[in-house]
């Protein structure tokens, strides 16, 4: 419970919260951080993964930066594995160490404890099924399972995210 009410008030406090209850005190060294993590969300993205990863200039104008600035962060978060650098060129991409931290989120308990009940609601619809979060507006897939029939739709975990009263979850 401790970790859902102190992600309630990091949420509270970037503004993210739309449940208009009083704002948390601002988080104390929060804008250096919350600028540091913006280079990974940005080797997060689709162009970032299709080019092989980006280097420390393109990150720097993508995150609006000194590209120095860049260089430094970039060397921590690699020392701590949050991102690494690939060794034939001087791009850099999402390290090990996300997908070590992202095993250990809700949301992969979640996603443990929903299997059998995706399982049970694809053989009673004979459709394929997914679990989805929201993360602000949009729904992020975290699994699906799909049906055994020809006409089914793929699974997109973690890679889609929909406008969640535009779309929904396995219309796409």
């Amino acid at each position: 419970m401790a970790t859902l009410n102190n992600s309630a008030a990091m949420m509270t406090a970037s503004g993210g919260s739309d449940s208009g209850a009083a704002k948390a005190a601002p988080l104390r060294n929060a804008a250096g951080l919350r600028r540091d993590l913006e280079l990974p969300e940005i080797l997060g993205s689709p162009k970032a993964d299709s080019a092989g990863g980006l280097g420390v200039l393109r990150l720097a104008q993508l995150a609006g930066r000194d590209k120095g600035l860049v260089s430094r962060t970039l060397a921590t978060l690699a020392a701590v594995g949050l991102v690494s650098r690939d060794d034939a060129t001087p791009n850099y991409r999402l390290g090990y160490q996300l997908y070590a931290v992202a095993a250990r989120t809700l949301e992969s308990r979640l996603l443990r404890a929903s299997v059998p009940y995706l399982r049970r609601m694809v053989t009673a619809t004979h459709e394929t099924t997914h679990l989805c979060v929201l993360r602000g507006g949009s729904a992020l897939t975290l699994a699906s399972e799909l049906s055994e029939y020809a006409f089914r739709g793929l699974g997109r975990e973690g890679q889609h995210r929909c406008l969640a009263h535009v779309i929904g979850a396995g219309t796409r």
